[in-house]
């Protein structure tokens, strides 16, 4: 592969990926109904990792927690959410 400019492209460097959860409502979790889906790297074709597959129930509980916290940062004042989006930086009065 080489880039537009014909320079040969960077080879990539995969991390190790250790198998993972779902993450809901701000915590890890394995799926309701258990099970494990493999993530293939379209490059080789080879398994980099697995990950949990999310049932109805997960995606129930996923789009829930979501929604509530939306709902908690609507309601955040405008004056706060510039201050947890942009820490350190001189705020307007």
């Amino acid at each position: 592969m080489t880039t537009v400019d014909d320079r040969p492209a960077t080879t990539l460097c995969r991390p190790d990926v250790t198998p993972g959860r779902l993450f809901i409502g701000g915590r890890w979790r394995e799926s309701a109904e258990g099970g494990r889906i493999d993530v293939v790297d379209p490059s080789t074709g080879s398994v980099v990792t697995s990950v949990a597959r999310a049932g109805t129930a997960d995606v129930d509980d996923a789009v829930a927690a979501a929604r509530a916290a939306f709902d908690g940062w609507a309601a955040t004042p405008g004056r706060q959410r510039a201050r947890i989006l942009r820490p350190g930086s001189p705020s307007r009065r």
